[in-house]
């Protein structure tokens, strides 16, 4: 689990990716933030889960919305609907 990165949709397809590579999963978002540890696991929007140990950095941008730096160098963004509990859980 600790070797996830991150686990988001690309093209109508659910990819989990690590280090090494990516896989396609046959579940849906929701199906796997379910099963996966809500403490190693942060969901970011509708489509996109993330770890916890992966993220470096959010940033506030100019348009009101938190970027997030990942450890790999890959930047994303956290949904208006999730930003609340983000805030909540995460930027305490």
């Amino acid at each position: 689990m600790n070797q996830i990165i991150r686990i988001h949709t690309d093209a109508k397809h659910v990819v989990m990716e690590t280090k090494a590579t990516t896989y396609t999963l046959p579940q849906r978002i929701y199906q796997l933030k379910q099963l996966l540890p809500s403490d190693l696991f942060l969901q970011l929007s509708s489509g996109e889960l993330v770890n916890r140990q992966h993220i470096r950095h959010f940033s506030l941008t100019p348009s009101g919305l938190y970027q997030v730096l990942l450890s790999t160098g890959a930047t994303t963004f956290v949904s208006r609907r999730c930003m609340q509990q983000i805030r909540k859980e995460f930027l305490k």
